[in-house]
């Protein structure tokens, strides 16, 4: 599992330009007892999380059964919000539904940037 937290750069003195933009999404590699360990902490250390998905999109893949599935997710907890779309390609050919791949992209990317079907090859 890869999960990933939005970090805020300290606003430079004004005579300083960088490239750099006020946010950066640094990512994490979890085991899923890892990342089910996690989402405790989470819901332990907040008064209340909501999570809202909206604009769905589904994609059929060219093999059967694999489908693309864009949405937008917006994120409230009591302790932190954030908005994006949330791409998960998902493979009902076995006995369980496979994710095979799952990305968040924070809300402020352009619309032509966001991970689509059309962005992986099937044979």
């Amino acid at each position: 599992m890869i999960s990933g937290k939005v970090v805020k750069r300290t606003k430079l003195d004004k005579e300083i330009s960088t490239d750099f933009s006020d946010e950066e999404i640094i990512y994490f590699k979890k085991t899923k007892k890892e990342h089910i360990a996690s989402q405790k902490k989470v819901f332990k250390n907040n008064k209340f999380v909501w999570l809202q998905f909206d604009t769905f999109n589904i994609n059929v893949a060219p093999v059967d059964s694999v489908y693309g599935v864009s949405m937008q997710q917006n994120y409230y907890s009591s302790t932190y919000k954030d908005e994006g779309y949330l791409f998960l390609l998902i493979d009902f050919r076995g006995d369980q539904p496979l994710i095979h791949v799952r990305n968040w992209q924070p809300g402020e990317w352009d619309l032509s940037k966001q991970m689509k079907l059309e962005n992986f090859r099937f044979y």
